[in-house]
């Protein structure tokens, strides 16, 4: 996606590419083989790991996650919240994922 300053961004992940960058997908989407449906998906079923009922709220849960899970969880969350999450992890070997939520990000 060109946009009209000149950049172009992924069509998977809307990163910035570089100016020399032909292809509509980043380097990382490209070796993932990503489209942005099964992005969306993978993200999706990430979120729903931690989100609240209502999934705009604060997020406040304690999971069993390895630390890939962890990270994919946190790319989810930025990517449906824009919140940034806080993990802790906790005796029992259990993950604490803390973030501020969709409507604290949008000043609501």
């Amino acid at each position: 996606m060109r946009l009209s300053n000149g950049m172009t961004l992924c069509s998977v992940c809307m990163c910035v590419l570089p100016t020399n960058h032909s292809e509509a997908r980043c380097k990382k989407c490209e070796a993932n083989n990503e489209t942005y449906e099964t992005q969306h998906a993978r993200l999706n079923a990430a979120f729903a790991k931690v989100k609240s009922e209502n999934w705009k709220d604060p997020i406040n849960a304690t999971i069993t996650a390895t630390d890939e899970e962890i990270r994919v969880i946190e790319d989810a969350v930025i990517y449906f919240t824009g919140s940034l999450i806080s993990a802790q992890r906790l005796k029992d070997g259990r993950v604490r994922i803390r973030a501020a939520g969709y409507y604290v990000n949008i000043g609501a």
